[in-house]
């Protein structure tokens, strides 16, 4: 249920991610809510990798917000 997203600019090594397919690789970001485990639900924002016909890849919590 990702509200919003933002391109960011990525300086990272995309060779890894390569071997998924896709050529142009993006990080993006964005608000979302996230379900524990144990049951509790939090408003969270995720970073991800994402290219063109190959889709979300890598998904992280960064940080919690609330």
């Amino acid at each position: 249920m990702l509200r919003s997203s933002l391109a960011v600019p990525a300086f990272n090594n995309f060779a890894s991610l390569r071997a998924y397919g896709g050529s142009s690789w993006r990080k993006l970001k964005g608000k979302t809510r996230i379900r524990l485990r144990d049951g509790r639900v939090f408003k969270a924002e995720v970073h991800w990798y994402e290219a063109h016909g190959v889709g979300k890849k890598r998904i992280k919590i960064k940080r919690f917000l609330s």
